[in-house]
């Protein structure tokens, strides 16, 4: 649902699109798979209308990405977050 939602934020429809993110996000959470939590967070900020919102999901998913050791994930958060 995460890709979804941004596929279909970048088709025009940004409202439904983040929808779409958030539900993602909430079965990641779900399930609990943290490299799946991390990437729905920093997928759902790149989506967000609020740039405060974006900021702290971003830093969410980065302090995620910073313990499990990924380091191409922690490269691009990082310059999301610039």
């Amino acid at each position: 649902l995460v890709d979804l939602g941004r596929a279909t934020y970048l088709a025009r429809e940004p409202q439904r699109g983040r929808e779409l993110c958030e539900q993602g996000l909430a079965l990641f959470r779900q399930r609990g798979d943290a490299p799946d939590i991390a990437y729905g967070l920093r997928t759902l900020a790149s989506v967000t209308d609020d740039n405060e919102r974006a900021r702290r999901l971003a830093e969410e998913s980065l302090g995620m990405y910073r313990e499990l050791g990924d380091e191409p994930a922690i490269a691009e958060t990082l310059t999301r977050l610039a």
